[in-house]
């Protein structure tokens, strides 16, 4: 059987939880929980790490072989080629794979690992949260808006237009490509760290990431209670998400909570 193996946090690898559950691919979730020497041991077994000596990793079982991929991107990738309905098949343009790949790439980057990054370091929080992230949700908002009219516009001009009516668009189409859970799982740590008001001024944003939500296989993976509860693997991980919303709502980024306490609307 297939196999996903990393820490015991959501970290990296929960775009890629996602998109196996949403997917419907048949799977193990290898979770790891090693002190520091048991994972420096490990680490150096490349059957375990893969060439890199890092997590995740994907074992991919195929009828002729069990196939090793490292890296999240990567991953992210080899998956969406097996399954992804919007770019597997013999033929796929260029265009769309380069489209994901750029996307994919902009939502890990600048949006999974500044979000992630600012955690470990909450000093950070102010700088990433109150600049880096609303330019990043400015550009994505963009993209939704501009695919939405694309969607509609071959809903308008299709023969039988019923047969393209859909719940709503995604970063490539009409239904989610890899780089749709990327992003996803960015907008949903955002929305637990800070709540709906950091999507107040991103209305395709905040509307995607309930869309995502409440596909039924991603809904009955995040109700079933298999989700880890930790982001990261930092110590003091809740101390150090509240430092961070404190500082924001002191700037004026996020409001103050209406029945005058400090803990996180969004969080869960």
């Amino acid at each position: 059987m297939t196999t996903l193996r990393y820490f015991d946090c959501r970290g990296r690898a929960e775009p890629l939880r996602y998109m196996l559950e949403d997917w419907e691919v048949a799977y193990t979730d290898e979770v790891v929980k090693l002190n520091r020497q048991e994972w420096n041991e490990k680490r150096e077994m490349s059957s375990f790490a893969g060439p890199f000596g890092q997590l995740p990793i994907l074992e991919w079982a195929d009828p002729e072989e069990l196939r090793t991929v490292a890296q999240t991107l990567a991953i992210a990738q080899y998956v969406g080629m097996k399954c992804d309905p919007v770019l597997r098949g013999n033929v796929v343009q260029a265009e769309q794979i380069t489209k994901a790949m750029s996307y994919g790439c902009c939502a890990y980057e600048d949006l999974l690992m500044k979000i992630l990054g600012a955690i470990g370091d909450p000093s950070q929080g102010l700088r990433v949260f109150g600049q880096v992230v609303p330019k990043a949700l400015e550009r994505f908002d963009h993209v939704l808006s501009v695919m939405e009219e694309k969607v509609f516009d071959v809903q308008s001009s299709a023969v039988n237009p019923e047969e393209y009516l859909t719940e709503g668009v995604y970063l490539l189409g009409s239904s989610p490509a890899w780089p749709d859970y990327i992003f996803f799982h960015a907008v949903s740590l955002l929305y637990e760290i800070a709540g709906p008001a950091i999507f107040a001024p991103f209305p395709k944003v905040a509307a995607y990431q309930a869309r995502m939500s409440q596909r039924p296989n991603i809904a009955q993976y995040l109700a079933s209670g298999r989700q880890q509860k930790a982001m990261t693997l930092e110590a003091n991980e809740e101390a150090k998400i509240e430092a961070i919303v404190i500082k924001l709502r002191d700037a004026g980024v996020l409001p103050p909570p209406q029945d005058g306490r400090r803990e996180r609307d969004g969080f869960v």
